[in-house]
């Protein structure tokens, strides 16, 4: 099984209005095989103090966002590099971002059930849980 190194693990914490552009500068570095982008922080979170770009809204913000994440789906093609957002799906927006896959997560006690939100293809709804009381697949090296 393939580890995660957390000594190769780099984390950027970019103010929250210039969030967008910062992360467009860490995908086109290409110095990341993955990234993963926190658009909408935990309430009470030090980053969701300041408000980021889908806490405010009004239809221009939403309007950037979308924008912002077809900008990064068309470099992300160009340059190889995997993007994951992370949002808040009790964030409301006037429609939903245009991604190709949206997995909603949900979490019990003992499990972590996922669902199929979008996928390329149209397809939705398909559904699994994962109990968490077994070992996981992933295994953290460090």
């Amino acid at each position: 099984m393939a580890g995660v190194d957390l000594n190769r693990l780099a984390v950027v914490r970019a103010p929250r209005k210039g969030l967008l552009r910062t992360a467009v500068k860490v995908v086109r570095s290409e110095a990341f095989d993955v990234i993963v982008i926190d658009l909408d922080s935990p309430p009470g979170s030090i980053a969701a103090n300041d408000e980021g770009p889908s806490r405010r809204r009004t239809r221009g913000r939403d309007e950037t966002v979308e924008v912002f994440v077809r900008k990064l789906a068309m470099l992300t093609s160009e340059v190889g590099v995997t993007v994951i957002l992370l949002t808040d799906a009790t964030v409301v927006r006037s429609s939903p971002l245009p991604v190709a896959l949206r997995l909603e997560l949900t979490r019990t006690v003992r499990s972590i059930g996922v669902r199929v939100g979008k996928e390329r293809h149209g397809r939705i709804g398909l559904a699994k849980t994962v109990a968490l009381d077994t070992k996981p697949g992933l295994v953290l090296a460090g």
